[in-house]
């Protein structure tokens, strides 16, 4: 379903399912907000909301939105459905909200994590945030809960965010939280999350 805002004088349509109706209305938010500091609405230009960067274009009716298509290559191919960015847009802005933290979102989808190649497999896993290195690291880390550390580096390998869609979607929510959070999973599910001084986040 195609939603039309009025953002700093210029029609701006996104598009989404139902269920994204909440996200779609909060970024519309920030949108007016960042607009009225500087002319982000510009046909071409690329703005950074939380996980996501949008691509503005211009229609007959105005401008559009469009996202990253996470199933596709995210870095090449765009779409002008953004039910999926804000599915994952609304989740860290939710888990955000219920654990009482500052909407502040540091992870893009292009930032990596090191992945432990059992935990592909494990129905128990973790993920654990520490210092990032470097860009584009994250700091985040998917383990196996249960398994021995390894030392040996071919048992680990790093994947960008995104790839979290097909691997523990629930963990996307989160990406946002600093590091020494600690989440564990069960087949998937999010059992709980802690913060670095062993306290109850969700």
């Amino acid at each position: 379903m195609k939603r039309t805002y009025d953002i700093a004088g210029q029609r701006v349509a996104l598009t989404c399912g139902a269920e994204q109706a909440g996200a779609a209305n909060f970024l519309a938010a920030v949108l007016r907000q960042e607009a009225a500091r500087a002319p982000i609405l510009t046909p071409g230009n690329r703005i950074q909301v939380g996980w996501n960067f949008f691509q503005v274009v211009e229609t007959e009716g105005g401008l559009e939105l469009l996202s990253p298509d996470y199933r596709k290559n995210p870095f090449t191919d765009t779409t002008t459905d953004l039910s999926q960015a804000l599915e994952v847009f609304g989740g860290q802005m939710s888990a955000l909200r219920r654990a009482g933290r500052p909407p502040v979102v540091d992870v893009s989808f292009q930032d990596t994590l090191v992945v432990r190649w059992s935990a592909l497999q494990a129905p128990l896993v973790y993920l654990q945030r520490l210092t990032a290195v470097r860009p584009p690291d994250s700091g985040w880390y998917l383990g196996p809960l249960g398994e021995p550390r390894s030392d040996d580096p071919k048992d680990y390998t790093r994947l960008y965010t995104y790839q979290l869609l097909d691997i523990c979607p629930q963990g996307l929510s989160l990406l946002p939280f600093p590091p020494g959070t600690l989440a564990v999973f069960d087949h998937g599910t999010l059992v709980e999350a802690v913060d670095g001084e062993n306290q109850k986040l969700l």
